[in-house]
């Protein structure tokens, strides 16, 4: 029995040894109001360079904007050339006093323009053409994902997001998709 109190009492004396304490600057990068981040994975798969910001508007919301531009030479039908988006998130279950990190919840609407090349045919003349031409679009979405924040402000992100494009174009789709692996920094 004598063992046991010992035991315990070497425990309990211990367990403020293994607590961790926050530094002055882990303490800032848990209070960091920016972030700035690059999508990999588009740049990777795509050739599109995304950047994004986001302000951190408390623990549990943040509004940002994320731009995006292609950088190939050569367009496929339904690339996109550039797009503006801005978003609001709210993050969900974020209990452990961190900000703006977890999962989360977003809208966002997207202005951009996308480049069309079809074939399309003529019933009159009875031949094919060429349809080549670039289109702006407006449209609306949401997207879900979650945040990793370590103490250092470094920052990934997994998101997905879908998103409908207001007004119709016969030649384009009306239904796009965001999101990617993101990597950045918080400060």
């Amino acid at each position: 029995m004598k063992k046991i109190y010992i035991l315990s009492a070497l425990l309990l004396a211990s367990a403020p040894l293994s607590a961790q304490e926050v530094s002055e600057d882990q303490g800032k990068a848990m209070n960091g109001k920016n972030e700035i981040r690059l999508d990999a994975l588009e740049l990777i798969v795509a050739g599109n360079l995304e950047v994004d910001y986001e302000y951190i508007i408390n623990q549990y919301s943040g509004a940002g904007i994320a731009v995006a531009v292609n950088l190939e030479d050569g367009y496929q039908s339904d690339d996109l050339r550039w797009a503006v988006t801005p978003f609001y998130r709210q993050y969900i279950f974020n209990k452990n006093g961190f900000p703006a990190r977890g999962l989360f919840a977003e809208g966002s609407l997207s202005l951009g323009q996308y480049h069309h090349y079809n074939y399309d045919y003529n019933a009159e003349t009875m031949t094919y053409y060429d349809l080549d031409r670039n289109t702006t679009r407006f449209g609306a979405g949401i997207a879900l994902g979650y945040k990793f924040v370590s103490r250092s402000r470094f920052l990934l992100e997994l998101s997905i997001a879908a998103g409908r494009f207001l007004g119709g174009d016969q030649y384009a789709d009306d239904i796009y998709f965001r999101g990617g692996l993101l990597i950045g920094y918080r400060f």
